[in-house]
């Protein structure tokens, strides 16, 4: 069966495009449609699997601990949420960010490259209105912060930072600092266009006020990081292998029940209430090279019944665990 030299493209929307190709079995046509999936070759992904991991179990982290970090720090109720991680080129990640805006430029030492964190205004106003003592209510969200606001604002950047440098368990001290504000992400050249970036979006809830958070940071920034954790794991996960158990001298004084034991007969219950004295139970003699030993209530042996030195004793012959 081979697929005819006559193929025609079926008219439908952009949004799904198909193409239906003309086959012949013996002789008799039948069709047969494929999806066409659109594939860009100029941004390929740029993380294998194990990096990818390596850096959504940090942001994860990072989410979990930030609500606390927020909390406390504001003395209000919030959640943190992280609602989608991926990476993107730079282009699209900037051209997500909505106009006006708080746009923070993140510098991390010792690594290169710049992040881009943005704060969405309802949150903004929010922190701002606590840290100047006022409940977080705040009706008026569609202004830039001020001068003086945003210099407020730094303040709870920073906690925000620490937090995500902390999750990060590196050899290297990272210090977190604004370098720069803007309430446009339009016109930003922080990276390259194709740069692959490392995109973070989550949802807060803090008070009464929803928004969002969206943290980008270059890849090439954290992939000395990520190389060092994995080198980290490596060595963490070879050393316990090397690691044999040794047996310590308290452990000669646990005493651990030891019962030899038969399924002998299934009974009903007007049977076994009719039993008495002298009453004998026939049994399968097989069952004696079936003995159920238990080890501290779990059962790990069967063995062979048998006198050993004039007292009843149980050889093992088969451990459970091993099949």
């Amino acid at each position: 069966m081979e697929p005819n030299s006559e193929t025609s493209a079926a008219s439908a929307p952009e949004t799904a495009a198909k193409e239906k190709r003309i086959y012949r079995c013996n002789g008799t046509p039948f069709t047969e449609a494929v999806a066409v999936v659109a594939h860009d070759f100029r941004n390929p992904p740029a993380l294998g699997q194990a990096e990818y991991s390596q850096v959504q179990k940090v942001h994860e982290k990072f989410v979990e601990h930030l609500s606390a970090r927020l909390a406390t720090f504001l003395r209000l109720e919030c959640t943190a949420t992280l609602t989608k991680f991926e990476t993107q080129p730079y282009r699209t990640f900037i051209e997500s960010i909505e106009s006006p805006a708080e746009v923070a430029l993140l510098e991390i030492e010792p690594l290169l490259g710049v992040g881009v964190l943005n704060i969405a205004l309802p949150l903004c106003h929010t922190m701002i209105d606590r840290m100047l003592g006022g409940r977080g209510n705040v009706t008026h969200v569609d202004c830039a912060p001020s001068e003086i606001e945003i210099a407020l604002l730094e303040d709870a950047i920073a906690i925000m930072m620490e937090e995500w440098s902390q999750q990060w368990r590196s050899e290297k001290k990272l210090q977190c600092q604004c370098i720069g504000h803007d309430t446009s992400a339009r016109f930003l050249k922080t990276a390259l266009p194709d740069a692959v970036m490392v995109c973070a979006f989550v949802d807060v809830q803090l008070g009464t006020t929803q928004g969002q958070l969206q943290f980008g940071i270059p890849y090439s920034t954290v992939e000395p990081m990520v190389k060092e954790a994995r080198e980290r794991e490596a060595r963490t996960g070879a050393q316990a292998i090397a690691k044999k158990p040794q047996w310590r001298a308290s452990y000669n004084d646990i005493a651990v029940p030891v019962v030899a034991q038969w399924k002998a007969k299934e009974m009903r219950v007007q049977e076994l209430l009719s039993l008495a004295s002298g009453d004998v139970l026939p049994m399968d003699p097989d069952l004696i090279a079936q003995t159920h030993v238990q080890l501290a209530n779990t059962r790990e042996f069967i063995g062979l019944v048998g006198i050993q030195n004039g007292r009843i004793a149980v050889q093992l012959t088969k451990h459970l665990a091993i099949e």
